[in-house]
């Protein structure tokens, strides 16, 4: 009874020296996560400090790898010219912008996720005045350090105050631009700047297009409409919206093969993020290269 009591004894020894060694370990692993998890975090810190390049409105990284020239693009749209894009290695390729209006928005969130799982990057045109809380303003960096571009699209999007009896009002653009741009620069830092820009609901039906036309060339900025419309704030609320925004964006692609898509990441637009993976696959299947504009 003694040996098998001593035996006992050692056994339970060497359990709990046992437990005490994986505990440790336990512990020494958590920490090494913590630390590599605060090394990540303020690696991301700096890049959104110092990876900023101005006028290119997105990471100079994603620039480079992501990046089509916004002035070439405009330039095509203004002439209706959708040919394939030439690109630095000599091919010609059939080439997508998705672009999103109106954000950030608690849809940005599934934007984001639909647009990481895909390894695509898109150009979201934001609202100044949605990013003076804390929410959105976090979503606005996520879009830029996560290779996106960013866009200027007013200060108020109100139409009354930009567009005077449906004219563009030099004086007010100016001032809607600016004050979104120090809004964004609030976020990303003195050093962010875009160069691109949308006019709440397009500039194709505005008067005094011209001189604004003018007053963005002199300044090195690029005036970016669309020449596909999914029209997913216009078709109206029904359990077929889904299916008829995806037939109007094939419909209306057809027989383009450079394509500047307009979407919208408000809150309301929430068939526009389900039907976002059936686009993409879309035009993945087709041959499509997946490009920002910068």
């Amino acid at each position: 009874m003694k040996i098998v009591k001593i035996l006992n004894k050692k056994i339970l020894i060497n359990v709990f020296f046992i437990l005490f060694l994986i505990l440790n370990l336990s512990f020494l692993i958590i920490f090494q996560k913590i630390k590599t998890l605060n090394v990540t975090k303020n690696t991301v810190k700096t890049k959104k400090i110092t990876n900023i390049k101005e006028n290119f409105g997105a990471t100079e990284e994603s620039s480079s790898k992501n990046g089509y020239d916004a002035m070439e693009i405009w330039e095509r749209l203004s002439k209706n010219n959708h040919t394939p894009l030439e690109y630095k290695t000599g091919e010609n390729k059939k080439t997508i912008f998705l672009t999103f209006d109106d954000g950030p928005s608690i849809n940005t969130i599934e934007i984001l996720e639909i647009l990481k799982r895909y390894d695509v990057k898109a150009t979201f045109f934001c609202i100044g005045s949605k990013l003076n809380n804390k929410f959105n303003s976090s979503l606005f960096k996520k879009e830029f350090t996560e290779g996106h571009a960013i866009g200027n699209h007013s200060y108020t999007h109100e139409y009354s105050y930009i567009y005077p009896n449906n004219s563009i009002n030099i004086k007010s653009f100016t001032e809607e631009f600016n004050k979104a741009d120090e809004q964004m620069k609030k976020i990303l830092g003195k050093n962010f700047k875009t160069r691109l820009f949308r006019c709440p609901g397009g500039s194709m039906s505005r008067n005094g297009v011209s001189e604004l036309k003018k007053h963005l060339k002199n300044n090195n900025m690029a005036l970016i409409d669309w020449n596909v419309d999914s029209c997913d704030k216009r078709i109206k609320k029904s359990q077929k919206k889904r299916n008829k925004i995806f037939k109007k964006i094939i419909n209306s692609s057809k027989n383009k093969d450079m394509i500047v898509l307009l979407m919208h990441d408000s809150k309301r637009e929430k068939e526009t993020v389900k039907i976002l993976p059936d686009v993409i696959e879309y035009f993945k299947s087709k041959d499509f290269t997946f490009k920002i504009l910068v």
